[in-house]
């Protein structure tokens, strides 16, 4: 028969042994050591100056004095002396220095892997991964406060990485806004999920705004993705949606379809109730009050018109102001007149 267990080492009292009590003690002093093991410190490597018969140190490297040679053990006073007691793998403990359990693992105590703290991912009714380290499947992902305010923080290392949020349909990326390579926030748009598209950008240092732009050197910048193509947008209220025509070099407000040729293509048109009230053409050219029954000019206070010399070829209506004559001359189609 062994004179001791093969895992815990307690001793066995023998057939015919005298002082039977001795033997029996001695195996119930190691099992209250590490039965419900509570450590007192961990790596810990000087024996207390006054030793406490209800604490177990587990041992580190370069242990001393009454421990030395034992390092990495379990060290525990009983009676008069230190008794000590090699922990075994998966050995529970609680670790009352810090209020966590640890596990006997390769040789060190370790946070167990189902404790909160550094895990390596969780999966909430799916599969985490590597990548996907915290993985929910749920029809809704419920964030609130714990009193007043809640934040989402998205942190990332560098100006030049990301941290954005990335909207997919069936996996494959279609919206993603955020810090995306630079400290300005962007929106982006993807037909597939492999073309990306800036749609909106904010500089993060001045706050001007790029819509079709990465870049805006003015509090608003209006670009078009397609170089060959015009930028247009539209201002409505009225009901019923109307074409809308686009300068290649310029922005377009609104404007009819009615009036395509280069020459007088509307670059800037402004428009009430689907009337255009006001038109500066392709050419450069400016008309006020295009629409009939309405006022070709109005001006509140005082229209000046800078004093000059008559166009070499002049149009019939052609008004100027000649700097010579001080009058106000207006060209019939043959001849010029003097207004005053």
């Amino acid at each position: 028969m062994s004179e001791t267990s093969p895992i815990l080492g307690l001793p066995y009292i023998q057939p015919s042994q005298a002082q039977k009590h001795v033997t029996h003690n001695e195996a119930i002093r190691t099992l209250d050591g590490i039965v419900q093991l509570t450590l007192a410190e961990i790596d810990a490597t000087t024996p207390p100056g006054v030793p406490q018969s209800n604490t177990v140190y587990a041992l580190g490297a370069g242990a001393e004095g009454a421990w030395a040679g034992h390092d990495f053990e379990l060290a525990f006073w009983r009676d008069t002396a230190w008794h000590f007691l090699p922990p075994l793998e998966g050995w529970l403990a609680w670790n009352k220095a810090d209020s966590t359990f640890r596990v006997w693992h390769s040789g060190a105590w370790e946070r167990p892997s189902w404790e909160t703290d550094n895990l390596p991912s969780i999966g909430i009714n799916t599969t985490a991964d590597l990548t996907s380290r915290l993985s929910v499947k749920s029809a809704a992902t419920l964030l609130t406060h714990d009193g007043t305010d809640h934040q989402l923080k998205i942190n990332k290392a560098s100006s030049s990485d990301t941290a954005s949020l990335l909207f997919q349909t069936n996996w494959s990326g279609r919206v993603e806004f955020g810090l995306s390579g630079s400290d300005d926030f962007v929106v982006k748009t993807s037909p597939n999920g492999s073309d990306w598209a800036t749609s909106i950008s904010v500089d993060h240092a001045t706050g001007f705004v790029g819509i079709g732009s990465a870049n805006s050197s003015f509090p608003l910048t209006i670009t078009h993705n397609d170089a060959g193509s015009p930028v247009t947008f539209r201002l409505q209220n009225w009901s019923g949606e109307a074409s809308t025509i686009a300068s290649a070099r310029g922005m377009v407000l609104s404007s009819d379809n009615n009036d395509n040729s280069s020459s007088t293509q509307s670059f800037i048109a402004f428009e009430v109730d689907a009337t255009e009230y006001a038109r500066v053409a392709a050419n450069g050219t400016m008309t006020i009050g295009v629409s009939a029954n309405k006022p070709a000019v109005h001006i509140k206070d005082i229209l000046r018109i800078e004093p000059g010399n008559g166009p070499s070829t002049p149009s019939t209506g052609d008004i100027y102001f000649d700097s010579t004559s001080t009058k106000l001359r207006c060209y019939d189609g043959t001849t010029w007149h003097d207004l005053f």
